[in-house]
């Protein structure tokens, strides 16, 4: 089994069905280094990613993207995506949901002080549990504008 396999399963069983109770569907294009679930409501898209770690650890990040079809950002100007091909980095406001430790990463191990104070790393469960309680924050700024302190935007419209 590989480093990143048990919290991968996990994600699966937990956290993808919030996603689909959400009205989000799964798009499995930049697998398996992300993952995106996308919802078009009428005019806005909304766009969560899980990003793992490019270095094979057991972290992944989730970034999150709104707005509406008409201002999705194509790599080119005046190149046109459609909303089923639009992902997190082309939408005009786009962030990270923030784990509160490691940069925003959900991580199994500990952090550099966890590390050096002899931690042992968290189970899945652990992690899992992490990402339950904040998801509902990036469902209520696509749903009702409200932002909070769990939200770093990296680009805001």
């Amino acid at each position: 089994m590989g480093k990143t396999t048990a919290l991968r399963q996990a994600l699966k069983t937990a956290v993808y069905p919030l996603f689909e109770q959400n009205g989000f569907s799964a798009d499995l294009r930049e697998a398996p280094v992300m993952i995106t679930f996308r919802r078009v409501q009428e005019s806005r898209i909304s766009l969560c990613n899980i990003q793992w770690d490019k270095a094979g650890t057991a972290r992944f990040a989730v970034n999150f993207g709104s707005g509406a079809v008409d201002t999705v950002i194509a790599g080119m100007p005046g190149e046109k995506l459609l909303p089923q091909d639009a992902f997190v980095h082309n939408m005009p406001t786009c962030g990270r949901l923030d784990s509160g430790r490691d940069g925003g990463w959900f991580a199994q191990a500990p952090g550099f002080v966890g590390k050096l104070l002899g931690k042992k790393p968290r189970a899945e469960q652990d992690v899992m549990q992490d990402v339950i309680t904040l998801l509902p924050d990036i469902f209520t700024f696509f749903d009702k504008a409200i932002v909070t302190p769990r939200l770093k935007f990296t680009r805001k419209a």
